[in-house]
């Protein structure tokens, strides 16, 4: 059976590769033109494979950014090479990580200070982390309503966030 294919925004790809990576929250996969080395923009729409917990080997703190920039790529049906676009991994200040650093490093950096991802958007990755986000946003909301009311409402915002750390 062959992966499904998606669309999505670049912004939405590097969001999520950095969330089932375990990466402090800022930092980011940005393109760049190798002709003149000017930054993509964030909604170029690339595709891409799932991105979730169940199709993406996991990287220990030993593995390099390359390995990370190689493995990302992997995902993408979109040819960045083809198009002259160059990915580059961004840390929370804002400064290019090269990519012999170690994952560890980046994973101990600062994250940039944030406002907490609402429950819903945590609740929707986690549908898409099971292979459920086909689903039209009302029935997910309404899913989530159901839920936060059977298991009560603090409780379940907490549990849902400590699922997604």
């Amino acid at each position: 059976m062959t992966a499904k294919i998606k669309s999505s925004e670049w912004s939405d790809f590097s969001k999520r590769i950095v969330r089932i990576r375990g990466l402090p929250k800022g930092t980011e996969l940005r393109l760049y033109r190798r002709s003149d080395g000017r930054r993509v923009r964030s909604d170029f729409s690339v595709k891409r494979k799932a991105v979730n917990r169940t199709n993406v080997e996991q990287l220990n703190g030993t593995d390099r950014v390359s390995d990370l920039l190689a493995d990302a790529r992997t995902l993408l049906s979109t040819d960045i090479d083809a198009r002259g676009l160059e990915m580059r991994l961004y840390g929370p200040d804002g400064d290019r990580i090269n990519g012999n650093t170690y994952l560890q490093t980046v994973r101990n950096m600062e994250p940039a200070i944030q406002d907490d991802e609402e429950p819903v958007e945590i609740f929707l990755d986690l549908l898409a982390d099971v292979g459920i986000d086909d689903i039209p946003i009302r029935q997910a909301g309404a899913l989530y309503s159901r839920l936060r009311d059977v298991m009560g409402g603090d409780y379940f915002d907490k549990q849902l966030l400590r699922t997604m750390r």
